[in-house]
């Protein structure tokens, strides 16, 4: 055998006397504290699935556009001798006008329609000589500005409730009231399949249930016994008319003594699910308040691109002959108008909580009349506003409401959004034009009419907020008013707020008595003395849609949600048959097998 290494194996017996023949080695233990580290220790695997889930679901950054479509319908004419105002008409009896001019003791008035820019969501009459440009113009203003001038543009959400607002119906039948104390009605006798009822009849819809409760404001004492009570069960809903089941409810007529309830008797009341359980189940009232949260340098506003609706332009050519100013012109009363709106920077709701302390599910678009050109908005007869609210039952579709009458002023549908002015010298008289402010960041605008129950854990909209504005009629003169319409002249109603759905939550309620230990109860969860349990309902996530067609699943890309959704925007005069239509969407074409 080789030995390079000169290694030489030495026996005990040779190396020491009387060593006994035996092996000498160490033991060398196999065991170790280090161990390779294989692959799918060293690796993790990623599925682009989850983690696109998890950043979705985690993002609190929205971006909102919509597709406003615009219906209008053009009814107020007047008269005007403001010169930039009378060259700016759709004019109506022109050649009465026309020869009237050469009268003289012509006054310089001429009549017609305010033209449909004026109401349009933003201007292309940048360039208008006379008007708009050159000389001395009425309003000069950058093209860029187009979309500021007629209408503001915010974005809003629910931020607290006004249960102490006055509120007031002078349709089907006057009553004043405060919005916490529930929904008005009006009583009268009725019989149904033999059986006697006291019938409520409701000017909006009650929310009611065949089986649920109404607390009255008014109590029955009992003879007999001298017992009070004001909670009566629902026996029956409607009239016994097609879709009356939403506004009337009956209570059985037992008999009733010393007049409670007679015909005619006006009240409100509140619904009750349990009528042991009193605090907890019986429904509150309020109006919703919104809160700016982005002002209109946020948003912007562009025609769409090849979109018109199924409505023509209603414009007309006047020769030179028969206008004010001796050019040929062609003006629209009404016109078809589509536009994109959309924020120009992402929306982030993270910490932001609604109006019943719960994580922020919807946001609104909100529009607000501007009319910088001065045809609209004189104030209320001794005040600083001109826009006036009211809900969808304060409009009489037919009639003109008392409850918005201007002089004297009834407070009560007055906006909180103030008006300023501006004048203007021609012909040596002098002119005054005005406008609404702009709002800021934090304002406070009144919403919905709106109901919720602590142990549903939901809210209703019972009726949608209106705006209404008049005709600057200094300016734009009415020969046919008369003393009605001088108190409370006709104008226009338009819807102000949109609502964009960010997240939904489930129509189940989620329970978690407190004697168990239930992780991930949210903190707004409503916690019922009577049962000893936390009621809530959970919050879906993005991209789930349970069986009842409920959640929302909207693109999700660069860590923010893009929701989109289509409005009309309607402006309404009163008295007009389109303004009890409550479509407000466009549906799609259908498509079926013979395209």
């Amino acid at each position: 055998m080789n030995n390079d290494n000169k290694i030489s194996i030495v026996l005990p017996t040779e190396r020491f006397q009387g060593a006994p023949e035996l092996d000498s080695y160490v033991d060398i233990s196999l065991q170790s504290k280090q161990k390779e580290i294989i692959e799918y220790d060293r690796n993790y695997n990623l599925f682009l699935n989850d983690v696109f889930d998890k950043e979705r679901q985690e993002s609190t950054n929205f971006n909102l556009s919509s597709k406003l479509s615009v219906i209008f319908q053009n009814t107020y004419t007047g008269k005007t001798n403001y010169t930039q105002f009378r060259n700016n008409l759709y004019y109506v009896n022109e050649n009465y006008y026309q020869q009237l001019s050469f009268q003289p003791n012509y006054d310089g008035y001429w009549g017609g329609y305010p033209e449909f820019k004026e109401f349009d969501l933003t201007r292309n009459d940048y360039n208008v000589s006379g008007y708009t440009t050159f000389g001395t113009p009425h309003l000069l203003f950058p093209q860029n500005k187009a979309d500021t001038l007629n209408w503001s543009f915010y974005i809003s959400y629910p931020y607290q409730n006004n249960y102490t607002k006055i509120l007031s119906n002078y349709n089907s039948y006057y009553t004043n009231w405060v919005v916490g104390d529930g929904i008005p009605f009006k009583t009268y006798y009725s019989q149904i399949n033999g059986e006697n009822l006291i019938t409520f009849e409701c000017f909006v819809k009650h929310g009611l249930s065949v089986g649920e409760n109404v607390q009255l404001s008014v109590s029955y004492t009992n003879p007999s016994n001298n017992t009070v009570t004001n909670i009566f069960e629902v026996y029956f809903l409607g009239n016994e008319t097609v879709g009356s089941e939403e506004y009337y409810f009956s209570i059985q007529n037992i008999g009733y003594l010393n007049g409670f309830l007679n015909a005619d008797t006006i009240g409100t009341f509140k619904r009750v699910i349990d009528p042991d359980n009193l605090t907890e189940t019986t429904s509150k009232y309020y109006i919703r308040e919104h809160i700016i949260l982005n002002d209109y340098e946020n948003l912007v506003i562009t025609p769409a691109g090849f979109e018109r609706q199924i409505f023509s332009d209603n414009g007309k050519f006047f020769p030179a002959a028969l206008t004010t100013n001796n050019l040929n012109k062609v003006a629209f009363k009404e016109g078809t108008t589509v536009y994109n709106l959309t924020n120009k920077f992402k929306i982030d709701i993270n910490g932001i909580k609604d109006n019943q302390n719960r994580p922020l599910t919807e946001l609104y678009y909100t529009i607000i009349n501007k009319g910088s050109f001065g045809w609209f908005n004189e104030p209320v007869n001794q005040g600083n506003t001109s826009l006036k609210q009211g809900w969808e039952f304060n409009i009489d579709y037919e009639n003109l409401s008392p409850y918005w009458r201007r002089n004297p002023n009834n407070s009560n549908s007055d906006t909180s959004i103030t008006v300023s002015s501006y004048q203007k010298i021609d012909n040596g008289n002098t002119f005054t034009f005005y406008y609404n402010d702009n709002l800021n960041v934090g304002d406070f605008l009144d919403g919905a009419f709106c109901e919720w129950n602590d142990f549903e854990q939901k809210e209703r909209e019972i009726s949608e907020i209106y705006h209404k504005f008049v005709l600057n009629r200094n300016i734009l003169i009415d020969d046919n008013a008369t003393i009605a319409s001088q108190i409370n002249p006709k104008g226009y109603y338009y819807k102000p707020h949109y609502k964009f759905t960010l997240r939904v939550f489930s129509d189940y309620i989620e329970t978690a008595p407190i004697t168990e230990n239930v992780v991930d109860i949210p903190d707004y969860a409503f916690y019922s003395q009577s049962e000893q349990e936390y009621r809530w309902r959970d919050l879906y996530p993005y991209g789930y849609i349970d069986s009842n067609n409920v959640g929302v699943d909207n693109p999700f890309t660069n860590n923010s949600h893009y929701v989109h959704d289509n409005f009309i925007f309607k402006i309404l005069p009163e008295g007009s048959n389109i303004a009890n239509n409550n479509i407000n969407f466009i549906n799609q074409p259908i498509s079926d097998d013979c395209e």
